[in-house]
């Protein structure tokens, strides 16, 4: 019976652990991503050029991150959605190694119209 309940706490304990960290890496996923969607909604106009540049623009910052993601441009609204992996330090002892994180952002792209 003891065993048991050793293994259960084990449990609840990496439970709390690993969601927390999980939480915690989506957290810096989307700040990460907000601010690759920032830097490419400031282009200086909404051109069918500009949007492509400010896609560019987006798609860089990410891979300067070493996040892959997919930006896409609907009408004056830049938006990014990234996935990611959480590596377990607990719950790996059960078979769970990875946790997926995933964020959505977007903005507004600047113009000077």
């Amino acid at each position: 019976m003891v065993p048991m309940a050793g293994l259960a706490a084990v449990i609840c304990v990496g439970i709390a652990v690993d969601f927390s960290g999980q939480v915690h890496a989506e957290q810096q996923l989307r700040d990460t991503a907000g601010f690759c969607a920032r830097e490419g909604s400031q282009v200086i106009t909404v051109s069918a050029r500009s949007t492509n540049q400010a896609i560019e623009q987006a798609d860089s910052c990410l891979n300067r991150h070493h996040i892959s993601g997919v930006v896409t441009v609907e009408g004056t609204t830049l938006a990014i959605e990234v996935r990611g992996d959480y590596t377990t330090q607990i719950l790996s002892i059960i078979s769970v190694d990875t946790l997926e994180t995933r964020a959505r952002v977007s903005t507004e792209i600047l113009s000077t119209r």
